[in-house]
């Protein structure tokens, strides 16, 4: 498993590449709620997430609030490897 320092340079590299295209990014900001996240962005996310860490992103996993910041997405990258 990735180290959490690593987990959260992977994940803010990807959210500014792919999320907010460039922008600068506090990994605690809630995009969703800015507009800056919708649905077509955090199904990449998920991929992301699966394909980056070989995590299955369970459906108990699909809520907002889980892929809304890079803060969120770390969580839950540490949550389903802890699981598995």
């Amino acid at each position: 498993m990735v180290q959490a320092t690593n987990v959260k340079s992977l994940v803010l590299d990807y959210f500014l590449r792919e999320v907010t295209e460039g922008r600068d990014v506090d990994p605690a900001e809630d995009l969703f709620a800015d507009g800056q996240i919708d649905s077509l962005k955090i199904v990449g996310v998920i991929g992301f997430v699966e394909s980056e860490f070989g995590l299955v992103i369970e459906d108990d996993d699909f809520e907002i609030s889980n892929f809304s910041s890079v803060n969120a997405v770390c969580a839950l990258i540490e949550n389903r490897a802890q699981l598995s």
